[in-house]
């Protein structure tokens, strides 16, 4: 079968491919002129060196980038996904629906890649609480926006359900109302909310779950998480009506007052 030089590489040892990404690093710095910063230069050695990703030099001699992720499929009882929907701070939200995932770390088989994420960030939510299913693989090719790298995205989708009789029992974030006295900090006024929210309102009524970012010491921040549908999922990663519509979701929610973290349980940045 047809086989590309990135595939081989991803193959190939730990050892190999940290020489390997190395040497295609020192090749786009050189290729860039400048035009790399030092801080995703240095991103993205962090990453060959720690095995979170794979560079390579291409025929044509481009300089790309592979990353193997292991993502949750969650599904409940009535067909609804289970969300990250983004960051939420003191500072402000970051919008940013996806699936939950991380990266996978050699030598790690998916099981373990898949147990490392519901033990560092879901482990209040969905600990002991899941049936798992099967595997399914999807490759999708696109420039990172945090490196600016082209990069091939290997997902490993893991399917899943709630296990009978349980259910997320932990408590859920609050959100802002009018004439409550955080409506200060609400950014939309009728005239500037997005003309999607009507047709979604249900969403502003959803229980939403704040898990903190022990990744960010020193900082008030948390991963926001909910079940929407399909329908919704597709409209809210579906472009900018749907970056949009999340954004003023984000803004509804009221940052916890207090977010004791456990501090044995680091987590890691699921950065694109």
């Amino acid at each position: 079968p047809r086989t590309d030089y990135c595939e081989l590489v991803c193959a190939m040892s730990p050892a190999v491919q940290v020489q390997i990404g190395l040497g295609a690093l020192r090749q786009l710095s050189a290729s860039e002129g400048g035009l790399m910063t030092s801080a995703r230069l240095e991103k993205l050695k962090q990453e060959i060196v720690s095995g979170r990703s794979v560079l390579v030099v291409a025929g044509d001699g481009s300089v790309r980038r592979a990353v193997s992720l292991v993502v949750l499929r969650l599904v409940n009882s009535d067909g609804w996904l289970f969300v990250q929907l983004g960051k939420i701070s003191d500072a402000g939200y970051e919008p940013c629906c996806q699936l939950p995932g991380m990266k996978q770390l050699p030598p790690e088989a998916v099981g373990e890649t898949l147990e490392r994420l519901i033990e560092s960030k879901l482990s209040t939510l969905l600990a002991g609480k899941l049936e798992l299913s099967e595997v399914s693989e999807q490759t999708a090719e696109k420039e990172s926006q945090a490196l600016g790298v082209p990069t091939r995205y290997l997902r490993l989708v893991v399917a899943a359900s709630i296990s009978a009789g349980q259910a997320i029992d932990a408590p859920v974030i609050a959100y802002r109302g009018a004439g409550s006295e955080d409506s200060s900090g609400l950014p939309f006024g009728e005239s500037t909310k997005p003309s999607s929210a009507h047709v979604f309102h249900e969403l502003f009524e959803r229980d939403v779950w704040a898990v903190p970012r022990v990744q960010e010491p020193g900082s008030r921040s948390w991963d926001c998480y909910a079940w929407v549908s399909p329908e919704e999922f597709a409209f809210l990663t579906g472009g900018s009506r749907g970056e949009s519509l999340l954004t003023y979701w984000l803004s509804l929610l009221m940052p916890p007052k207090a977010a004791p973290a456990d501090e044995d349980s680091p987590s890691e940045t699921f950065s694109l």
